[in-house]
């Protein structure tokens, strides 16, 4: 019996240690230096990437040089989404922000698993077996979950004691 209340107490202390580690990356990425450093970072390596498809022209290399290329372009979009909460929310400041991105990314998520959950159901209508409607319940059960995600992106400002999530109903046809 006092076995499990260490292995209860070590999984909190590690579970305690993964959390504050989490806290701390992102603490340290809120200097706009920290993101201008990894936007350049990633342009050197877009930079290899293209004179390694120029050495040799083949797919592979084309796929490296345009995934690189995004890499890029999703590290300068963090480092302007960094300027500008820099300048609106200055450190010792009590408020944060949310980025309208994240806001769009969520609903675009939530959109996403309500037409997987609309595909789940039509293969469960058409091939009634248990793994198809296992396969509905699980997308019915991300679609709550990202629609919560969802509401929590866009109530991000407000306090949490006024945030509600209203239940949510899907009727399929």
């Amino acid at each position: 019996m006092s076995l499990i209340h260490i292995s209860k107490k070590l999984g909190l202390i590690f579970g305690a240690g993964v959390l504050l580690a989490a806290a701390g990356s992102v603490v340290a990425q809120d200097s706009p230096n920290d993101e201008w450093q990894e936007w350049q970072k990633a342009k050197r390596e877009a930079a290899r990437e293209h004179r390694e498809y120029l050495n040799n022209p083949k797919k592979g290399n084309y796929l490296d040089w345009r995934s690189a290329q995004r890499d890029a372009n999703r590290e300068y979009d963090e480092y302007l989404l960094a300027l500008e909460v820099s300048r609106r929310y200055p450190k010792g400041s009590r408020y944060w922000a949310v980025a309208e991105s994240d806001v769009r990314d969520e609903y675009d998520e939530w959109k996403a698993a309500q037409r997987e959950a609309a595909r789940e159901y039509a293969e469960y209508r058409s091939h009634p077996t248990r793994d198809n409607y296992e396969g509905w319940i699980d997308a019915k059960a991300d679609v709550q979950r990202e629609y919560v995600e969802y509401r929590a992106a866009v109530n991000a400002n407000k306090p949490v004691a006024k945030r509600k999530v209203k239940r949510v109903v899907y009727y399929y046809e």
